[in-house]
């Protein structure tokens, strides 16, 4: 009985905590954050989940799992969102219990948690909905497209392309792509196989033979760079910021790059890379006697109907290009000072709503 009890009180304890963590996390209060990292001592602190609880706005509690005397796991919904995920929490079995840790992953809802399934026109309505409130609350501008079997079904803009000009966003803006660009350097090489120029089984050194790095031009095969299995790594590394604007052409990041080791073997572990898809625009080069950039626009771009795509120098005027930002200190700043000289194989490029629609149907 005693042994009993005592497991139950140790519950309870446990319970207020996770009620605890709950209201907090929901709140967003930094002060709240400070107040539960104190009485629980939670290894990763609160103010670290910040973005996230901004992205979600929070937690409803949907169903237990879960429930003993240190660990609880339970299903809850985004309160901004129809998604569910699994949260697991785990704590010390004191009288002042320790939070040992949170994991929150995305789930599949179960049936009886699922949405409700929409007609075309209220999923469309539905959605206009979310991004007009979004766009109201001063955390969403851009421009969408929704299209099905060749027909646009929905077409519309909001917010603004420049805030300092208050010039707003159209449905023509030209929005950078960030990695999207990847897309159409896969395409490229796959041409290239197609035309039997590349083979996906050939080592990169085979066409990048003046490539320092004989480790890399070895081992790692095009098949892998496309799959990101190359153990190439990143290009963000910390002196990209003062080196990004001196980096101009694929060549001049394999050279900056080159001497990086492969952390462990090609074609095994999946690891997204950056420089991968670098080392496969200078691949197309090689193989196809073109410029990347001339490559995708005579192969890609031009075929595909796609007039307002490409990757022109930040230095130079593209009329209807957008203005990136970025939230600071709850701010935003236009991310000016951390674009790269020009888009790459690896993004960094800019397009349309229309002519991303229009790519979509060309593939």
């Amino acid at each position: 009985f005693y042994a009993r009890k005592n497991v139950t009180a140790i519950f309870t304890r446990f319970s207020t905590a996770v009620d605890t963590w709950l209201d907090a996390f929901n709140s967003g209060d930094p002060v709240r954050y400070k107040d539960l990292d104190d009485k629980y001592q939670s290894p990763r602190p609160m103010a670290q989940v910040t973005k996230f609880q901004k992205q979600t706005s929070g937690f409803v509690l949907m169903r237990v799992e879960k429930s003993e005397a240190t660990t609880f796991v339970a299903l809850m919904k985004e309160k901004n969102s129809d998604d569910i995920v699994r949260i697991e929490l785990h704590a010390t079995a004191e009288k002042s219990p320790k939070m040992l840790g949170a994991m929150i992953r995305l789930v599949p809802p179960p049936a009886d948690l699922a949405p409700a399934r929409l007609s075309e026109s209220e999923a469309l309505a539905a959605l206009t909905k979310r991004i007009d409130d979004a766009a109201r609350g001063d955390e969403f501008s851009g421009a969408m497209l929704i299209s099905r079997g060749g027909k646009v079904l929905l077409q519309k803009a909001w917010g603004r392309a420049d805030r300092d000009k208050n010039v707003p966003a159209t449905v023509d803006t030209q929005f950078r792509l960030g990695s999207m660009d990847k897309m159409f350097t896969a395409v490229g090489i796959l041409q290239l196989v197609e035309a039997k120029k590349i083979s996906l089984d050939d080592p990169v050194g085979k066409y990048l033979t003046d490539f320092a790095n004989r480790e890399v031009a070895s081992k790692v095969k095009i098949r892998h760079l496309l799959t990101h299995s190359g153990s190439t790594g990143d290009i963000f590394w910390p002196n990209f910021d003062k080196n990004r604007l001196t980096l101009k052409t694929h060549a001049d990041y394999g050279k900056h790059d080159s001497a990086r080791r492969l952390v462990h073997d090609s074609g095994v572990t999946f690891r997204y890379s950056n420089f991968g898809f670098i080392l496969l625009g200078a691949v197309i080069e090689k193989a196809s006697g073109l410029n990347y950039y001339d490559y995708v626009q005579r192969r890609v771009f031009e075929p595909a109907g796609m007039t307002s795509t490409g990757s022109l120098p930040e230095s130079e005027t593209v009329a209807k290009r957008a203005t990136g930002y970025m939230k600071v200190a709850d701010k935003w700043v236009a991310n000016t000072d951390t674009l790269p000289w020009r888009g790459t194989a690896a993004g960094g490029g800019y397009s349309t709503v229309g002519d991303l629609d229009r790519f979509a149907h060309a593939l």
